[in-house]
């Protein structure tokens, strides 16, 4: 989430149409080859956890792929990471809800909420999402 926000604020952040693009970065073993389907991430790349309950993703439309990894390049090496997109429509079929959660860093932040307001934890929906991507980017090693 975005610095100093909380669920409350989360609620009223502004929904996004299911023809935009989400991105998301991927380490370089996070994704798979799929038969007929071509490179995805793999579902643990993808799935919330306790540290990540509302999993993080960047609006295409504001955010560049190489921007998305620049970000994360702050922090730690980058090489061979990879940047994967899904539509907001796919996510919406799933019963996922996106939502904005700009940050400074990046403007196109968005995150992911269970539709049905059960927390994600545990849920075999990431597979699902997994099998939606398509890697988009991959950073040179």
């Amino acid at each position: 989430m975005g610095a100093g926000e909380d669920d409350a604020d989360l609620a009223n952040a502004s929904p996004l149409v299911e023809s935009e693009t989400l991105i998301r970065r991927v380490l370089p073993d996070g994704i798979v080859e799929r038969p007929g389907i071509g490179w995805t991430a793999q579902s643990g790349a993808l799935r919330a956890t306790d540290d990540d309950p509302y999993p993080s993703w960047s609006l295409l439309r504001v955010t560049s792929p190489q921007r998305l990894i620049e970000i994360e390049s702050m922090r730690r090496d980058t090489r061979g990471w990879h940047v994967v997109a899904i539509s907001i429509g796919q996510l919406a079929a799933l019963g996922i809800t996106v939502v904005t959660d700009p940050t400074e860093e990046d403007p196109g932040h968005c995150i992911l909420k269970p539709a049905d307001a059960e927390p994600f934890k545990g849920k075999s929906i990431w597979k699902k999402v997994a099998e939606r991507t398509r890697v988009v980017y991959t950073h040179p090693s």
